[in-house]
């Protein structure tokens, strides 16, 4: 995860109606919402963003989207296609991003929290292996 800038925290902040938080490292945990990844996802294709601002805005949705899991399971899958439609799509955008969630540097045996039987570990290795052709990290 890549710390955000001032001026895209400003942008997504306005726009998104975010409450304030200093634009650091946990930008992106203070600001999440389990209950807007819907919302979140719309304005990332509705809006024009440049691709600082349209990278920042999808970690926002990954975070929120990995809360929303935690709280709600697994069970909206018209939310989990539209978002791994749009991550198939933006690949080369949101490559690193997806390699973290991926935890391919973690032993499979730590890579998911057994306390959660969801986690944005799944999704992000179903896009990695619908793009790349595996579910193992490759060569950048």
């Amino acid at each position: 995860m890549n710390p955000i800038s001032e001026a895209t925290r400003i942008r997504l902040t306005s726009s998104l109606g975010l409450p304030e938080a200093p634009a650091d490292w946990d930008w992106y945990v203070s600001v999440a919402d389990a209950q807007r990844v819907k919302e979140f996802l719309a304005v990332y294709e509705a809006q024009s963003w440049s691709g600082h601002e349209r990278s920042a805005l999808m970690e926002l949705i990954l975070i929120s989207y990995d809360f929303h899991l935690g709280e709600h399971g697994d069970g909206d899958q018209q939310l989990k296609t539209a978002l791994h439609r749009t991550l198939v799509r933006d690949f080369a955008l949101h490559r690193q991003s997806l390699e973290d969630w991926c935890h391919f540097d973690e032993p499979q045996s730590t890579a998911q929290d057994k306390t959660r039987p969801f986690d944005l570990g799944a999704l992000a290795k179903r896009v990695w292996s619908e793009v790349m052709g595996s579910e193992s990290r490759q060569p950048t």
